[in-house]
């Protein structure tokens, strides 16, 4: 079998907890809204969402969706009411081991939760991705000289790119993308 394409995702439906039939359409709308978000970064393959949807409501082993969707990472989560707020938890997984290399938590009012769906999943996107590109820099970091890539170097540079817009780094990310 070929291969995941280095720079592959799939979002997972969120799991609910508490009240599931208040919660559920909530859940689905953030869902399509972060794959729609994750599908408008460059470079990166993301599963569809219907695709991704008929995961929803089991209990799942990371590494078997990874080998079954052909992706490299996935990212899981849960939704709940805590009062007048929604907590959403998300992680991000490398689907070789099942190992977590991300995880944060979103609070937001109810009273705003409408108006906040679109920005909320473009919020998650902005802090996944750095995380995507240095996981495949990680990934790589073994490779000797003579097995890296330019696809390898471009990486690299990416991940120094998101270090932050400072001289050095952006000296040495133009180096490697030279």
């Amino acid at each position: 079998m070929a291969e995941a394409p280095a720079l592959s995702i799939a979002v997972m439906p969120l799991t609910l907890e508490g009240d599931v039939e208040a919660n559920e359409w909530l859940a689905d709308a953030l869902h399509g809204d972060l794959v729609t978000e994750m599908a408008r970064l460059y470079g990166v393959v993301v599963i569809a969402r219907d695709t991704a949807a008929t995961y929803k409501g089991r209990m799942i082993d990371p590494r078997r969706v990874a080998r079954e969707l052909r992706v490299r990472h996935l990212v899981r989560g849960s939704l709940r009411h805590e009062g007048e707020r929604i907590r959403l938890n998300l992680a991000l997984v490398e689907g070789d081991g099942g190992v977590q290399i991300w995880a944060e938590s979103f609070l937001v009012d109810r009273a705003r939760l409408p108006q906040a769906l679109a920005e909320l999943a473009g919020q998650i996107v902005r802090v996944i991705q750095p995380q995507l590109v240095r996981s495949e820099v990680a990934r790589r970091a073994d490779l000797s000289d003579l097995a890296i890539s330019a696809d390898d170097l471009a990486m690299r540079a990416a991940a120094r790119w998101f270090r932050g817009v400072h001289p050095e780094n952006l000296v040495e990310a133009l180096q490697l993308f030279e």
